[in-house]
């Protein structure tokens, strides 16, 4: 059996990718990377610690679908991990940033749920509780 080190990269459609970047750069504090390669697409965002990334690519259409309503085969949200320490101190610096957050106790977790410019869902998630 393949052992798999670590989620490389998530791909995400975004309507403007270049909206999308500056926001997880400017939220998440991601670090744009590979800027000369693929000629631009996708744009590849990585965290500064394990390098984990979000590729995002350019939507084929002018009024691309957002997430459908119910019980569809699609991926639901993705989560970076952080420590104890960083979760306390994203809820404050995001709301101080104005983003919109739900804070949910899972009992072996906690996590922070806020959505990307397309409404991406994106999780924050310790398991420092």
């Amino acid at each position: 059996m393949v052992k798999l080190q670590t989620l490389d990269h998530v791909a995400i459609i975004a309507k403007d990718p270049a909206v999308s970047l500056k926001w997880y750069m400017d939220v998440l504090g991601l670090d744009h990377v590979f800027k000369s390669q693929w000629d631009g697409v996708p744009i590849f965002a990585v965290t500064l610690e394990n390098n984990t990334g979000i590729a995002i690519f350019p939507s084929k259409t002018d009024d691309p679908k957002g997430k459908p309503e119910g019980d569809y085969l699609v991926v639901d949200h993705f989560a970076f991990r952080v420590s104890g320490e960083d979760f306390v101190k994203a809820q404050e610096e995001l709301k101080a940033k104005g983003v919109g957050i739900r804070v949910a106790d899972h009992g072996v977790a906690k996590s922070i749920y806020l959505h990307d410019p397309d409404g991406h869902e994106v999780e924050l998630t310790t398991y420092e509780v």
